[in-house]
């Protein structure tokens, strides 16, 4: 049996813009710690979820300064080496990425086994903390339509 394929796509804070973005890593601490290597739940997942379970985490472009539709176009290209049946895991960033990937109507040529969004930011407006091109459609109805159980 073939192993069930998840993928783990994670986030980070990201900027409004390229001077934002410039700012924060002139201001930024820095430290021997912050620059050692760091494992974290997704170098882990794997050995947890056993033999059974085939697990991707794709490495997201310019994660601090991270363009929406730069991230839909990688996650697209990514998609087309998904298995069928797959699990998606958006994290952060990767959440609102995946929800608005599906709410505006993409489409995967894989099914989607399952959907899950951990610890996403949502915003549809000013209002929000997210850059403008992050902000999310007013319906959220085409997300559903795109896995078994969101």
């Amino acid at each position: 049996m073939e192993p069930q394929q998840v993928i783990v796509i994670h986030g980070s804070d990201v900027a409004s813009s390229l001077e934002e973005y410039t700012r924060t890593l002139e201001t930024r601490e820095v430290s021997i710690g912050r620059l050692r290597p760091r494992s974290d739940w997704k170098q882990g997942l794997q050995g947890v979820l056993g033999t059974q379970f085939d697990v991707l985490t794709p490495r997201m472009p310019l994660t601090g300064y991270a363009p929406y539709d730069l991230w839909k176009l990688w996650f697209s290209r990514c998609s087309e080496v998904f298995a069928d049946e797959v699990t998606l895991v958006g994290h952060s960033l990767g959440g609102i990425l995946l929800a608005k990937y599906f709410a505006e109507g993409g489409v995967l040529r894989s099914r989607v086994r399952s959907l899950h969004l951990v610890a996403a930011p949502f915003g549809s407006d000013e209002a929000s903390e997210l850059p403008e091109g992050w902000w999310l459609p007013r319906g959220l109805s085409n997300l559903a339509e795109h896995a078994a159980h969101t």
